[in-house]
């Protein structure tokens, strides 16, 4: 594989022929896109017009040092997808209610070291409400968090490891094939 930067709007496009991998743009406003093909070098610029970069091969660590935004943007697509499982991981609950939650877990580890409703009275209101007992819903509460605390932590763990494979990847091909399984 050859890979290559083109300037978008510079000239003739890619065709057939050629894989569009990723998109960027610069601070100047001005589109850059990086497209890998099976064609030489050679092949490309005779066959591509305008602003062209010629980057490298598959085995060519240089091309991540000529093209760092490939990593910058693989690294905001493992993010995303670590973001999006965390979501998942939410289940049902809106925001709204996600914000209660550190103040759910407060309560009702204090109602849980106390006993004493005066330590929670956002469960206590709520409980009273939904009819059950302050001490049945802490513990429901409870329970929710450390399973919640446990999905994040492999969710978070894993995104750390993939972001240190993309950052010590030997070359374009490796990062490229880093995702979630």
């Amino acid at each position: 594989m050859t890979y290559f930067v083109h300037k978008h709007g510079s000239g003739a496009a890619p065709q057939s022929g050629y894989t569009r991998i990723s998109r960027y743009v610069d601070a100047n406003g001005v589109i850059w896109i990086l497209w890998k093909s099976d064609l030489t070098a050679a092949e490309i610029r005779a066959a591509i017009s305008g602003t062209l970069y010629v980057v490298g091969d598959d085995a060519d660590a240089d091309v991540l040092a000529v093209y760092p935004e490939i990593l910058t943007h693989k690294k905001q697509r493992v993010r995303a997808g670590g973001s999006a499982l965390l979501l998942s991981a939410t289940g049902e609950y809106s925001a709204e209610e996600r914000e209660t939650w550190a103040q759910q877990e407060l309560e009702a580890a204090a109602y849980t070291a106390s006993g004493d409703e005066a330590d929670a009275p956002m469960l206590t209101a709520y409980a009273a409400i939904k009819g059950v007992a302050v001490a049945d819903l802490a513990a429901s509460i409870l329970t929710k968090v450390a399973a919640f605390k446990a999905a994040s932590g492999q969710i978070l763990g894993t995104q750390a490891v993939l972001l240190q494979q993309v950052t010590g990847a030997a070359d374009l091909a490796t990062a490229l094939d880093i995702e979630w399984s």
